[in-house]
């Protein structure tokens, strides 16, 4: 078909899936999805290697910063392709768990910007930042699983009010009232996420003519589930900002 997208090499954009946005008139929307995820994997490295000045706390710092951004690539690429094949597979409680941890780790990219910055502009010490980054990376309140005295995460919510004032702020340049661009669809995603009314109804159609509640197996996707892919594209764009607004920061370490 003329015009028609390109074919991801590894199956996730691919035909079948590009008809079925067009059978929701949302072959825009693929397009958007297509080009965004492009932006992530042409960011992606296969390693990043230890400093030579390890003795610098500065320098460990900007290594840790790198293999921390990194790490939330991966995890955003992957969850990414998770959302378009749980998509494929109809799968709604699978795309919205995906979507919503693509925006978890936007929010910690976002906290790891604020916390960079906070250091560039005098608001918190080195060590303070050291301390920071190696919570973020290291954190868990797994603590069998976890590294010797591992620190305490920082809450998701909290990640996700520091990254909405940064992109509100640093990326959008805006003024005003605070827009809660990610919290916004972090919680809405959770609806369907948790068992609450959105999730129990994706599973249960009611059939008013017999009386009865329809388990919905095998069904095609209702509009307002097919839109849950949408919010990659609030997200991801977001992502990439931020990414590459963090690359500019931790050269800022000297």
């Amino acid at each position: 078909m003329k015009g028609q997208p390109s074919v991801f090499v590894m199956g996730t954009f691919n035909e079948s899936l590009y008809q079925d946005f067009v059978c929701q008139d949302e072959a825009e929307l693929y397009s958007k999805l297509q080009s965004t995820y492009d932006e992530l994997v042409a960011r992606k490295v296969t390693r990043v290697v230890y400093p030579k000045d390890s003795d610098s706390s500065k320098s460990r710092i900007r290594f840790k910063s790198r293999v921390c951004q990194q790490a939330l690539l991966h995890r955003a690429l992957y969850l990414f392709e998770g959302s378009l094949i749980a998509l494929s597979a109809k799968n709604v409680y699978a795309l919205a768990l995906c979507v919503r941890g693509h925006y978890e780790g936007t929010a910690a990219l976002g906290y790891l910007h604020k916390r960079i910055m906070s250091y560039i502009e005098g608001s918190i010490t080195i060590n303070d930042l050291d301390r920071d980054v190696y919570a973020h990376v290291l954190g868990s309140r797994d603590k069998k699983m976890a590294v010797a005295d591992a620190p305490d995460p920082k809450t998701i919510m909290s990640q996700l009010d520091y990254a909405d004032k940064v992109v509100y702020a640093r990326l959008f340049h805006s003024q005003g009232n605070l827009k809660t661009v990610l919290r916004d669809g972090y919680e809405f995603l959770s609806e369907f996420a948790h068992p609450n009314f959105h999730s129990y109804s994706v599973a249960i159609h009611v059939d008013k003519r017999t009386d009865s509640f329809i388990f919905r197996y095998d069904h095609p996707l209702r509009e307002e589930e097919f839109g849950l892919i949408g919010w990659l594209s609030i997200s991801n764009p977001i992502f990439v900002e931020l990414f590459d607004s963090v690359s500019q920061c931790i050269e800022k370490v000297q």
